[in-house]
């Protein structure tokens, strides 16, 4: 069965249950009165305060990274020209030195540039993980107090009535409660 279909069967439980209570964890849901609800998350992020800072402070990274990158790049260019130009100065076996110590150092600057793009990387999904956990209290704190027996992101449906989406409501408080994400901490 696929994901679609279930989701819809959820929905469909979530109106018709004939119980009158159902339990899950320690809260008990009132099954006559549940709703769906759904979010944009894409929508959410893009608008949200803390991540529209958050971008911005990884793309300075990024610049930072990149700019680093092209010096060692032109740095190293210029020793290999440098080298090439030694090439009828001195005897093979003090050209094959000076060779293997400039690949070394190229080994060394393009491991400290991949460990560099490691720890970018480990800053983004950091971020989303705030993000991730923020948008999930208060999308649970809104769940509770409307009585949403689920909250679907839009994009895992086919069609969403626009009275179903709550991503203002969640943007409005995820605004409030998160403004800014420090990437570098």
């Amino acid at each position: 069965m696929n994901k679609f279909k279930i989701i819809f069967l959820i929905c469909i439980f979530s109106y018709n249950y004939p119980a009158h209570g159902l339990s899950w964890g320690k809260q008990v849901y009132n099954q006559e009165n549940m709703q769906c609800a759904i979010v944009d998350s894409t929508l959410v992020s893009k608008n949200s305060l803390a991540m529209i800072d958050a971008r911005r402070q990884l793309e300075e990274i990024m610049v930072s990274y990149n700019s680093q990158s092209r010096n060692i790049q032109q740095m190293l260019q210029e020793k290999l020209k440098i080298i090439e130009q030694q090439k009828e100065l001195v005897d093979v076996k003090e050209y094959r030195r000076i060779k293997e110590e400039f690949e070394k150092e190229v080994h060394h600057k393009q491991k400290a540039l991949y460990v560099q793009q490691q720890s970018f990387e480990e800053l983004q999904i950091k971020v989303e993980e705030i993000f991730s956990i923020e948008i999930r209290k208060i999308i649970s704190a809104i769940s509770m107090e409307k009585n949403f027996g689920i909250v679907l992101d839009k994009s895992s449906t086919f069609y969403s009535s626009e009275m179903l989406d709550i991503s203002g409501i969640i943007l409005e408080k995820l605004n409030k409660h998160l403004k800014k994400i420090d990437v570098r901490k």
